[in-house]
């Protein structure tokens, strides 16, 4: 019984200070300092590049590839047209 308290404790220990290193903090800074401006920037990056990954796998996954994709390799607008 003592072991198994003692592996769970050490699991949850392990597993909640992940998600809490990842949050970048600016607040610790002067609003009108470099580090500040850097931090904001750093987390703007980080939260655009998810953004980013979202929307190409909802691009991939979505019709409009497809379509595009069949725009490209017409030559001219009948051949686009055309249905298979």
């Amino acid at each position: 019984m003592k072991y198994r308290l003692l592996i769970s404790l050490i699991y949850l220990l392990f597993f909640s200070n992940f998600t809490l290193a990842e949050d970048l903090n600016c607040n610790q800074f002067e609003k009108l300092s470099a580090k500040y401006i850097e931090c904001n920037a750093k987390k703007l990056k980080s939260e655009t590049n998810n953004k980013v990954v979202e929307g190409k796998k909802k691009f991939d996954n979505s019709l409009l590839k497809e379509k595009l994709i069949k725009f490209k390799n017409s030559e001219n607008l009948m051949d686009f047209l055309k249905k298979k």
